[in-house]
């Protein structure tokens, strides 16, 4: 989510439905670079792409051992690059779920419903905020850091000043 480029989320749900209707929402009320992929394996694939955000469903292969489930691609995906915001979807609202996505550093967790869209534009407009904050907390970092680094030399060199050139400088 850099001011340089387009914000790029994928989608990844083994609905092809789902993928489509969603997919079709943030085109047709954002500017974003929309993905969709059917498996983990294929958004794995793509992350050279540098998504921003990834919506993934934590229902993925349930029943299916020879591909990922969401949760092995969240972790995958978090291996690989800690930096990316996954949101994990479901279609159940359920507490263990819930903490092992907060486990496994998910951004949050929806649960699928008729206000997923809106719920998703809020969650990426406090992605939004938090960078923003983020970014001011860095600068006022790297100020503070200046301004200390000024005075230690300034109190450093006034004592050097004073022993080098006493007539020079009033001590009284």
């Amino acid at each position: 989510m850099t001011n340089n480029k387009k914000t790029t989320v994928f989608i990844v749900d083994k609905d092809p439905d789902f993928l489509r209707e969603f997919k079709a929402q943030f085109e047709a009320q954002t500017r974003y670079a929309v993905h969709t992929f059917a498996t983990g394996q294929e958004c794995l694939a793509s992350l050279s792409l540098q998504p921003d955000i990834i919506f993934l469903d934590i229902d993925l292969n349930l029943h299916n051992p020879s591909h990922d489930t969401g949760f092995q691609v969240l972790v995958r995906i978090k291996s690989m690059d800690p930096k990316i915001h996954v949101i994990v979807l479901s279609t159940r609202d359920q507490l263990h779920e819930v903490m092992n996505c907060q486990k496994y550093e998910a951004y949050d967790y929806l649960v699928k419903s008729e206000t997923l869209f809106t719920r998703s534009l809020q969650i990426i407009a406090r992605l939004y905020q938090q960078r923003r904050i983020e970014n001011h907390l860095s600068r006022f970092k790297t100020s503070t850091y200046i301004l200390i680094t000024a005075l230690a030399i300034i109190i450093t060199v006034i004592p050097i000043l004073v022993y080098f050139f006493p007539d020079t400088i009033n001590t009284n």
